[in-house]
């Protein structure tokens, strides 16, 4: 049987870092949406102007976009394993969608989310020296998805295991590597 794992965190809770090391690990794809999207703008299919529409106007991107573009490249990798997600859900609708889909295809899901504190976040985020990481849209982006992801939690309940991911790399995936082992 596949199996998923979804991802929950704020910018620079460690997502993308651990995908890598257990798609490494465990040989998983991995649907990070942040590359979804900015494949799909660059490439500029359909789904990815339509979303450069919305963003280009500071609108918030519809579900059913971020839907289509997480369901149109999952439907391509139907094959693997199994997967992780990382940045896919952020909204209950999107979530509901998700559990569907995985039900649909006999999927199991285990669901963790990366808790770190905010002031370790805009620290990390802040080291990255982006162009656009100033200490005010870093918060503003942590503040954003604490109200996002609020409503998720309350939709997933028991089923969210939070990892702490306030320390190091290695001993975050080793936690992380414990509890998909005894899941």
């Amino acid at each position: 049987m596949k199996n998923a794992l979804i991802l929950l965190g704020a910018p620079g809770s460690g997502k993308g870092t651990q995908s890598n090391l257990i798609a490494d690990k465990f040989n998983l794809l991995t649907y990070c949406m942040g590359d979804i999207v900015r494949s799909e703008m660059s490439s500029e299919t359909d789904l990815g102007k339509e979303m450069k529409g919305y963003i280009t106007k500071g609108d918030l991107v519809p579900d059913e976009v971020i839907i289509s573009m997480f369901n149109d490249n999952f439907n391509k990798n139907d094959n693997s394993n199994g997967f992780i997600s990382d940045g896919f859900p952020r909204t209950v609708k999107q979530a509901e969608f998700l559990d569907n889909l995985l039900k649909d295809k006999g999927i199991n899901s285990l669901i963790l989310l990366m808790d770190v504190k905010k002031e370790k976040l805009v620290e990390r985020l802040l080291a990255r020296k982006r162009f656009d990481d100033t200490k005010e849209v870093i918060e503003n982006r942590i503040n954003t998805y604490n109200s996002e992801v609020s409503l998720i939690l309350n939709y997933y309940g028991t089923r969210v295991i939070k990892i702490d991911c306030d320390g190091q790399v290695d001993s975050i995936f080793l936690n992380i590597l414990n509890i998909i082992n005894n899941a």
